[in-house]
């Protein structure tokens, strides 16, 4: 079940460019702990009916490892288990399109 409360912050923190701290728990995954980045886009995924996200991840666990200064990572909002904003603002991050 998708929470009004996590597209909420999620809504927010890309309006106001502000960094975000997330909890993420996707079947599968192995990566459970704390991710912190910059969250761009909030979108519905025309095939699959499904909410994303797109996240520029500077820090935390990941299933992939992490480029030096941060990595692009597309997640499912149904598996945000918590989210809250951090706080820094941050520009667009290169390769946004």
């Amino acid at each position: 079940m998708i929470s009004s409360e996590i597209i909420k912050v999620l809504s927010d923190a890309i309006k106001l460019r502000k960094s975000v701290v997330l909890k993420y728990d996707r079947p599968g995954d192995n990566a459970k702990g704390e991710r912190i980045g910059y969250p761009h886009a909030l979108y519905v995924h025309t095939s699959t009916n499904n909410i994303l996200f797109d996240l520029f991840q500077i820090q935390g666990d990941s299933s992939k490892p992490l480029v030096a200064g941060g990595d692009w990572r597309q997640f499912d909002v149904k598996y945000v288990t918590s989210i809250w904003i951090k706080g820094d603002i941050f520009n667009v991050q290169n390769g946004y399109n």
